[in-house]
């Protein structure tokens, strides 16, 4: 279950982060940096309390998660956003393996976090487009086109029912507007399908994107600025998958039996 709302402010790892040596230093450090650049302590001083909220900011934990994520049961396009974003965690955290135990390999180890979140997120978001596209193929838009071709070409050509009253909907009106609602829902859940693809592959990327950019952070000495560059970069990633997953609902209508 989800935790309470601001719950997750509370945790003991937000708490850690708040306190910690190593997220204090990180904004003092940032703070003297930029006074030796020359810039006026006021300005430093913000500086160095931006380092250290992104560092709370980067441990503050998501929803929880669910344990299993399993490509192979959801339909395609949705499988393979879900195995892009499996391939850029598992690189990212191969990377920082081999990284020495130290401060930089801690705080891009907290990153790998989000990147965690965000994967998560691709799988919820692929689990609901599946739904969608489970519950768009049990519309036979043909069947129903046809339906409505032959029922008003049978009104053109019989007219009006003489004992109808001009008040009153006749059955075959009824039914016409039957068929145009279900054509309609159709189209609706082709444009929802087609949208959460598109916004679904831009986001997949933008991960793989961010993934690229740890990688080769990981490799550089002295990467401070650019590891806060990073978190704010996934935590405003992650947000926008969760907008999107949430505008999705949960996990979406289910899936068909034949794909579950």
């Amino acid at each position: 279950m989800d935790p309470k709302p601001r719950d997750h402010l509370r945790s003991r790892r937000v708490a850690n982060a708040m306190v910690s040596p190593l997220g204090l230093a990180a904004g003092g450090g940032a703070a003297a940096v930029s006074v030796l650049a020359g810039l006026p302590v006021a300005a430093a001083a913000g500086i160095g309390v931006a380092a250290w909220a992104t560092r709370v900011a980067v441990a503050i934990p998501r929803r929880q998660r669910k344990p299993e994520i399993d490509p192979f049961t959801v339909g395609e396009p949705w499988r393979g956003f879900v195995l892009d974003a499996r391939r850029a965690r598992r690189r990212y955290h191969e990377a920082l393996g081999s990284l020495s135990p130290g401060p930089l390999r801690d705080r891009l180890g907290e990153v790998g976090t989000r990147i965690d979140d965000a994967t998560g997120e691709v799988w919820d978001i692929a689990r609901a487009g599946h739904g969608l596209s489970g519950a768009r193929r049990h519309i036979d838009t043909l069947a129903l086109g046809r339906q409505l071709e032959a029922l008003e070409a049978a009104g053109q050509s019989g007219g009006a029912d003489p004992l109808a009253s001009p008040l009153e909907i006749s059955p075959s009106e009824e039914t016409a507007a039957s068929l145009r609602s279900q054509l309609e829902s159709a189209a609706r859940l082709d444009e929802a399908i087609s949208s959460t693809e598109r916004r679904l592959q831009a986001l997949t990327a933008r991960l793989g994107e961010v993934v690229t950019r740890a990688i080769e952070v990981s490799a550089q000495p002295g990467a401070d600025v650019a590891v806060t560059s990073l978190g704010e970069d996934l935590t405003n990633l992650v947000d926008q998958m969760e907008a999107l997953r949430l505008a999705l609902g949960e996990t979406g209508p289910p899936p068909p039996p034949e794909l579950r």
